[in-house]
């Protein structure tokens, strides 16, 4: 190598890649970065050179005077099925347990047709939702409502709401007490007369 040391590798590349402090002296730090980039971007492909390849290293070529043998996968799987079902385990060895059966299920087709045949109105759906049909819904209100109505539930809206009001209420209170009037204009400070402008 051309450099005996980290610090003469580093002063090297700075002055190759034009990275000078002031007065002239080479940028060691910045060296340093530039190197530490270009190896995690991976600009520098080896850290030590790659070893040298003889010139006689090569494959070697043949003339092949006839086709290997064809796959056959029908012997690669022959046995596949018999061995995956040997690494089942059996039914008798898992815990099951027989229940009653609840009874047949019926379903009216006929009445699923007609259901899905007739448009509904926006009114009946929101009476079936439990709503009054002259209740208007937010965007989000609804399931918001539904979302934040356990008791230890922490609803953000409220919370930033009573914020909002404390604040509104601070902000009224520090006004009125500045001079009792609610006004923050000092009437005490304007001259008396055009005499006090002047000066």
């Amino acid at each position: 190598p051309a450099f005996t040391g980290v610090d003469q590798f580093l002063q090297l590349v700075a002055a190759a890649r034009g990275k000078l402090a002031k007065g002239g002296t080479v940028d060691v730090d910045a060296a340093a970065r530039m190197v530490l980039t270009d190896w995690n971007d991976g600009r520098i492909p080896y850290f030590t050179e790659p070893p040298a390849r003889a010139a006689d290293d090569h494959a070697a070529s043949a003339i092949v005077a006839s086709w290997s043998s064809q796959f056959e996968a029908d012997q690669v799987f022959a046995a596949e099925q018999s061995a995956v079902l040997q690494g089942l385990g059996s039914c008798a060895d898992g815990a099951h347990f027989a229940t009653e059966s609840a009874g047949q299920a019926t379903v009216d087709m006929d009445a699923m047709a007609a259901a899905a045949s007739t448009p509904e109105s926006p009114e009946a759906m929101d009476e079936q939702d439990g709503l009054p049909a002259t209740a208007t819904r937010s965007k989000g209100g609804h399931q918001a409502e539904v979302l934040y109505q356990h008791e230890g539930q922490l609803n953000p809206n409220a919370k930033r709401n009573a914020k909002k009001q404390q604040k509104k209420a601070k902000q009224a209170a520090a006004s009125v007490a500045s001079d009792g009037s609610g006004s923050d204009f000092d009437l005490d400070a304007l001259p008396e007369s055009d005499d006090e402008l002047s000066e």
